[in-house]
């Protein structure tokens, strides 16, 4: 997954939280910097949701 995807879920989708997910560098144009294990547990998370409400449609 590329940095764009995961700014886009941080920025738009607000459910990658900062302090939790990512932390932004000591400047103000600094990359942030990703906690890879926290977001893979967050999209796990979130691929489970989907199935779930995906499962009481159908």
């Amino acid at each position: 997954m590329s940095a764009d995807t995961l700014k886009r879920y941080a920025d738009r989708d607000c459910f990658l939280v900062e302090g939790t997910h990512f932390r932004f560098g000591p400047y103000k144009n600094s990359a942030r910097v990703w906690n890879v294990p926290a977001c893979a547990e967050a999209l796990a998370y979130r691929g489970r949701l989907q199935r779930k409400q995906l499962a009481k449609i159908a």
